[in-house]
């Protein structure tokens, strides 16, 4: 570890921000809302991937189908972008 990067720490570690790791996120803090989650996600843009078959088909739009990462999170959790 180089004396530039910090050391946190928390009760729980979510490796990814897609549908699953999203929402165990949120149901833990549901269930205990002063849990300290943190959510390991490098990507800035999350994107709604079930629609992915609609774009192929040309039915919907890929740029309907993005979000930015912030607005996907549940409220709460913390979010460590690694880049």
């Amino acid at each position: 570890m180089s004396p530039s990067t910090s050391l946190h720490t928390h009760q729980v570690v979510v490796i990814g921000a897609g549908a699953a790791g999203t929402s165990v996120a949120a149901s833990l803090l549901r269930q205990r809302p002063g849990l300290d989650v943190a959510i390991v996600e490098p990507s800035d843009v999350h994107y709604y991937q079930p629609a992915f078959t609609l774009v192929g088909g040309g039915a919907y739009s890929l740029a309907k189908t993005a979000r930015p990462q912030a607005q996907t999170l549940p409220k709460g959790a913390r979010w460590i972008g690694i880049k």
